[in-house]
């Protein structure tokens, strides 16, 4: 689960990167499509994830790879 989220976040700031509307809304389908336009990129990013049992957020951080036309990894 927490890899999917992950890959959602780092998949929306290669968007961001790639000067998408950050306001669009799109499904993956979409953004791999849009993303296949491009060479490829990389984009890192800081996931806060808050559970009511603990005081402070869970960190991850890492770095997202992408590689024309559809691979999208994470370069940990």
């Amino acid at each position: 689960m927490i890899k999917r989220r992950i890959l959602f976040l780092g998949s929306a700031l290669l968007a961001a990167a790639f000067t998408l509307p950050a306001f669009a809304a799109f499904d993956i389908a979409e953004l791999m499509n849009d993303l296949a336009q491009h060479k490829g990129g990389r984009a890192k990013f800081v996931e806060k994830k808050y559970i009511a049992l603990l005081d402070k957020p869970v960190i991850a951080t890492g770095e997202m790879n992408y590689i024309a036309p559809d691979r999208l990894e994470n370069a940990r």
